[in-house]
């Protein structure tokens, strides 16, 4: 006969096999939404050293994992024509 807690035990690791399926669901979901080139077309950063340098860091890194990137979109840049 068993006890409290080995049923405990035994819901836990189905809870944590169903939690662990719907991760890697969730993961892949996400991953064919990201290297998809009509959903996934651009990377928005500050126009600031450190924002830059880690930007390109991630760029290299998303290239890596074939998750492309299309356009850069620079915020808080202002055109000479508004000034």
């Amino acid at each position: 006969m068993s006890n409290i807690y080995d049923v405990m035990h035994k819901n836990t690791l189905l809870y944590l096999r169903i939690e662990a399926l719907s991760i890697k669901d969730r993961i892949g979901t996400s991953s064919k939404i990201m290297t998809n080139l009509e959903k996934t077309a651009f990377f928005v950063l500050t126009p600031e050293e450190m924002t830059i340098t880690d930007t390109l860091k991630a760029a290299d890194l998303f290239a890596k994992y074939r998750v492309p990137i299309s356009v850069f979109i620079v915020n808080r840049v202002i055109s000479t024509e508004l000034l």
